[in-house]
């Protein structure tokens, strides 16, 4: 199979090129859809639980948004998340990945 790219001038170096390429595109699209989900979640879960309007949704959204600028690394959010409130995210479990430490 590799003769019959190769007869067609496709080397495997183009192949690498296009499966990295590929492999960023979908990364990249994966992440995208990943925020948009997380921001609605946490839209409607304010507006439910707490009964947050338009406004007060708004706001957060902005300051997390602004959050996620801020701070350099995940870790680093998650641990400060950690300090502040003594809440642990950890998105290795499975099921669990909010988790309190004490009350």
């Amino acid at each position: 199979m590799l003769e019959k790219l190769c007869q067609n001038g496709i080397t495997p170096k183009d192949l690498e090129k296009e499966y990295s390429t590929a492999i960023d595109k979908g990364f990249k699209a994966g992440e995208e859809a990943t925020f948009k989900t997380v921001y609605a979640a946490m839209t409607l879960a304010l507006h439910e639980l707490y009964g947050f309007g338009r406004e007060r949704c708004w706001k957060v959204l902005v300051n997390a948004d602004n959050k996620i600028i801020e701070y350099l690394t995940d870790h680093e959010i998650i641990e400060d998340v950690w300090k502040k409130l003594r809440l642990r995210i950890n998105f290795r479990e499975p099921f669990d990945r909010i988790e309190e430490d004490g009350p």
